[in-house]
C-alpha cells in the first residue's frame, strides 16, 4: 500500500508543467538608468586633482594632511603644492623636512587674521610617517627664512631661522636668528636659542638713532657668549612717510659701548637661559 502511494506521488509531480517566464514587450523597451552619482566633496575633488597631477608620494602625503587639517582653502592647495616659494624640501639628517608657507590674510577662512605663517613637517623616508611638526610665525610682510645646519656638532641637524622685522609706523628694523632642535619625544621642534643680530631705530623726531649689533659664539655646547655693540648715528633726511636713508646714515656710526653676556643651557627648560 505504501509503495502504491509513493508511485502515485511521483507520477503527479512528473505531470506538473514547469512555469514559463513571460517577457512583455513593454518591459523589453525599458531602459535601465545608472544610479545617480553622489556629489563629490571638496576633499574628494582635490584627491582626484592630485591623482591627475602625478605628484610624488611625499607631496601627496602633505596634501592629505592639508585636507585633513581643514586649515587651508581647498582651491589654494594646488597652487601651494606646485610653487617652489610656498612648498620647499630641506634634507634633514636622513629624512625630509617640508616647509609649507601660507599667508593667513589670503589662505585662512577667517579673513580677520593678518600675517605670514610656515608649517614645518618632518617625514621619515622609509614609510613617509610624520615625525614632527612645528609652526613659524613671520610678520605682515615676509616669512622666516629656514636653513638646516648642525650647530653643536652632534651629527644631528638643527633648524636655523632668520627673519627681518620691519616696523611700518616708524623706521625700526630687527634682524633675528633662532635655533630649534628636534624633540622626538614630543614630536616637535623646540627653540633653544634666539637673539637679534642687528637692529636699528630712528624713531620720528630723534636726531641720533640707535644701532645694536650682536655676535654670539658657543664656548661649549652648554654655554654661549654674546657680544653686543651699541652705536649711535645721525638719522639723516627722512621722506614724507618717515623712511630713512640707512646707507647714508650708517656712514657716521659711532661706537658708544659694548656689553658681554652669557647664556647657559637649562636641560629642564630645554633652553639657553640668560645668566643672572
Amino acid at each position: 500500500m505504501r509503495l502504491l502511494l509513493l508511485l502515485l506521488l511521483l507520477t503527479s509531480l512528473a505531470c506538473q508543467k514547469k512555469p514559463q517566464k513571460v517577457f512583455s514587450s513593454e518591459a523589453s523597451r525599458q531602459i535601465v538608468l545608472p544610479p545617480k552619482l553622489p556629489e563629490l566633496s571638496n576633499a574628494d575633488s582635490l584627491r582626484l586633482l592630485f591623482d591627475s597631477l602625478h605628484l610624488s608620494p611625499l607631496r601627496e602625503k602633505v596634501a592629505q594632511m592639508m585636507i585633513d587639517s581643514g586649515f587651508y582653502f581647498v582651491k589654494t592647495i594646488p597652487h601651494l603644492m606646485n610653487d617652489d616659494y610656498w612648498f620647499r624640501y630641506h634634507p634633514f639628517n636622513r629624512d625630509s623636512l617640508v616647509e609649507l608657507r601660507h599667508n593667513e590674510r589670503y589662505f585662512r577662512e577667517d579673513a580677520n587674521l593678518d600675517g605670514t605663517t610656515s608649517h614645518l613637517l618632518l617625514f621619515r623616508h622609509q614609510n613617509l610617517a610624520c615625525i614632527a611638526t612645528d609652526r613659524l610665525s613671520g610678520d605682515h610682510y615676509s616669512h622666516e627664512e629656514v636653513t638646516i645646519a648642525d650647530w653643536d656638532k652632534d651629527i644631528q641637524d638643527d633648524i636655523f631661522t632668520y627673519h627681518t622685522y620691519n616696523v611700518q609706523s616708524v623706521p625700526v628694523t630687527y634682524f633675528r636668528v633662532s635655533i630649534a632642535k628636534l624633540d622626538r619625544q614630543n614630536k616637535k621642534f623646540r627653540s633653544v636659542f634666539g637673539t637679534e643680530l642687528d637692529s636699528y631705530d630712528c624713531a620720528m623726531g630723534v636726531e641720533r638713532g640707535l644701532r645694536i649689533k650682536t655676535r654670539y659664539r658657543f664656548i661649549n655646547p652648554q654655554r654661549i657668549q654674546l657680544t653686543a655693540r651699541y652705536y649711535s648715528f645721525p638719522c639723516g633726511e627722512t621722506s614724507i612717510i618717515g623712511e630713512v636713508d640707512w646707507e647714508t646714515s650708517f656712514k657716521s656710526l659711532r661706537l658708544d659701548s659694548t656689553k658681554i653676556s652669557y647664556r647657559n643651557w637649562n636641560p629642564k627648560a630645554y633652553y639657553f637661559e640668560k645668566e643672572k
